[in-house]
């Protein structure tokens, strides 16, 4: 074994870490440190990331960051048909305010829609963005695919819509799902038509109560003290360690 403790935040995972890394030691169920921010946002912390993206103060963020195709040979290219001007002009029109949308490659230097780049003044390719928390905790919907960050945007209570049009190739040439369709707790369209209808039709309730639905799904314990909680495990672990190293030795 090659460390002491796995952090998670849900107890879903568990089985997935021994499974995935042959992990049979002790985790830490205090949620993650990364996802702090997404329990107890920062009205500053926002304010000061979108000021850094040039993104005006009530603009409303929509957020596409789809996982990568190992099928494509790319990290940073996706085949897909999602039409994203449609969908922010659909969102402008159902909540009357302006909307941008992020783009946010899963490993690459710029995210290719069918090999394009979107060239765009509503678009903003952050794929080299240092921080993904940062880029969810200001955004106000996320748009995925088969990505884990759907669950970290769960925790604000906000929309995630995991876009999935590519499903049969995805599951066959490239990676299996840890769970089925019928077993997801997310919204979810397989074509156009339907990722419209269901950003028409849901109501900002049932936006809420997903959101809840997803972390329940996961036996989510995010607290927002994840970072507090890893770093006393940590520092009563040196402190051990320096008592051990200040016994007398033995004769």
């Amino acid at each position: 074994e090659l460390c002491d403790y796995f952090v998670t935040g849900c107890e879903w995972f568990v089985p997935i870490a021994a499974s995935a890394f042959g992990y049979n030691g002790a985790f830490l169920r205090c949620g993650m440190p990364r996802n702090d921010c997404l329990v107890k946002p920062d009205g500053e912390k926002q304010a000061e990331i979108k000021r850094n993206l040039g993104i005006e103060k009530d603009v409303k963020i929509l957020i596409y960051a789809p996982t990568f195709r190992d099928y494509e040979n790319s990290r940073d290219a996706v085949s897909t048909n999602i039409d994203l001007g449609k969908i922010l002009e659909t969102l402008e029109e159902k909540y009357g305010q302006k909307w941008i949308c992020l783009l946010r490659a899963h490993d690459g230097k710029a995210l290719t829609i069918n090999h394009e780049v979107i060239r765009d003044v509503r678009f903003r390719d952050v794929t080299t963005y240092p921080d993904m928390a940062d880029l969810l905790m200001i955004s106000d919907m996320l748009i995925s695919d088969y990505s884990s960050c759907g669950a970290d945007f769960a925790i604000m209570g906000k929309m995630v819509l995991m876009y999935q049009d590519d499903f049969k190739q995805y599951t066959t040439k490239g990676r299996t799902l840890y769970f089925s369709r019928e077993e997801s707790p997310y919204f979810t369209a397989y074509n156009m038509d339907e990722a419209l209808e269901i950003i028409r039709k849901v109501t900002e309730e049932e936006i809420k109560e997903n959101a809840k639905r997803i972390l329940d799904f996961y036996d989510s314990f995010e607290s927002g003290r994840a970072r507090e909680e890893v770093s006393k495990v940590i520092l009563d672990a040196l402190d051990g360690l320096k008592r051990e190293s200040l016994r007398p030795e033995e004769t």
